[in-house]
């Protein structure tokens, strides 16, 4: 069971890849839900992630994302405070009353003080009323304790209204408190974020801000366009040797309002007279990443990159609205002088920079490659 004295409510929307306090009591809420059954570290990873969906699925919030946002923590905030209620009942049911909460040592001094000054003034009043008319008043100080309530201030938030991808929408925020909002360009599929303007003043294509120590109203406006991927293969070289590996094409992704990282990509090679000459093939995205290496092959080959990797893992390599692959071919020396080898993209799979699996078809080739 999560402790119900170190868990007031879910006040912070929680994500994949979020770390500390809060999504261990997140953990915690899940294991007392019965959804989650992995260890208590802290990390928003795919265990939490499974949990959350599953929690989702069983409060009948739907999509069941595994983003942890205003819908889950209502439905969670409700749990905690029935959760709550029970507790109080049963204290009430074993003692009588529920547990005040405990006074500090200086409250009572001053209570012991106030009460000392009160006994003065009224001997003084007694003595002094034999010889004046006039009597001896005194006034006790206000409780210095005493708080008014804070000022609230509005953040607005412009949102696009075919794609909303602010969270949280507009919000009060109290004086000098500070407020989060993360920026999801993909929750609705085809659009990207262009831009993020705070006081109508350009931040970027950011993924989240934080106004802080929040002292005036301010706004937000999160500017998106629709997404989309275009692939062209072109050459780089016009002759190619036998025996040595050579870049024979190159395959370019450009992207718009967004990031890429190709994850699977199809190809078909073509030799004049349809015998397996390549000895190996291999691929090198823009990013650095060796894709893998293919030996004695010819026809059609799916190149899978880091499609069955973890998202954390994905995370760790660079992303880019303009994605390069470049193929390379060792031939043997089986090929005749003067053929030609040529390359074409069947299909391609990609994550966003959101993780959001994107994928599309090319039927164009490269031009004929001349063996030497």
């Amino acid at each position: 069971m999560f402790p119900l004295v170190s868990l007031a409510s879910f006040d912070t929307n929680l994500k994949y890849g979020a770390k500390g306090d809060t999504v261990k009591e997140l953990q915690e809420f899940l294991t007392d839900q019965g959804v989650y059954s992995g260890p208590i570290t802290g990390n928003y990873y795919a265990l939490t992630l499974k949990g959350v969906k599953d929690f989702q699925i069983k409060a009948n919030i739907f999509p069941a994302s595994g983003y942890f946002g205003p819908l889950s923590r209502t439905k969670a905030n409700e749990l905690f405070n029935a959760k709550l209620g029970v507790s109080n009942a049963d204290e009430i049911a074993q003692t009588g009353s529920v547990s005040t909460p405990v006074v500090s040592d200086m409250q009572k001094q001053i209570d012991a003080l106030l009460l000392q000054l009160q006994t003065l003034n009224s001997r003084l009043q007694a003595q002094t009323s034999q010889t004046s008319s006039t009597p001896v008043t005194y006034t006790p100080p206000q409780n210095p304790t005493a708080q008014t309530t804070p000022k609230m201030l509005t953040i607005k938030v412009i949102q696009n209204p075919s794609s909303n991808p602010v969270d949280p929408n507009t919000v009060s925020v109290a004086y000098g408190a500070n407020q989060t909002f993360n920026i999801n360009p993909h929750a609705i599929t085809g659009f990207g974020l262009v831009d993020v303007l705070v006081d109508g003043i350009s931040q970027g294509p950011i993924r989240t801000y934080t106004f802080k120590n929040v002292t005036t109203d301010h706004t937000l406006t999160a500017v998106t366009g629709p997404f989309s991927v275009t692939a062209v293969a072109v050459n780089s070289v016009t002759e190619v040797p036998k025996n040595a590996e050579s870049k024979i094409a190159s395959f370019s992704f450009k992207v718009t309002n967004g990031k890429i990282k190709v994850s699977e990509l199809t190809l078909q090679a073509n030799t004049r007279d349809g015998i397996a000459h390549i000895k190996q093939l291999r691929l090198k995205a823009s990013d650095g990443t060796d894709m893998i290496k293919q030996v004695a092959w010819t026809g059609e080959i799916t190149f899978v990159g880091e499609s069955g990797a973890t998202p954390e893992l994905r995370e760790l390599s660079p992303m880019s609205d303009n994605y390069t692959i470049d193929v390379y071919a060792t031939l043997d020396d089986s090929i005749p002088t003067g053929s030609d080898v040529s390359l074409k993209m069947i299909s391609w799979r990609a994550f966003t920079d959101t993780f959001e699996l994107v994928s599309g078809n090319y039927f164009g080739a490269t031009n004929p490659v001349l063996v030497i």
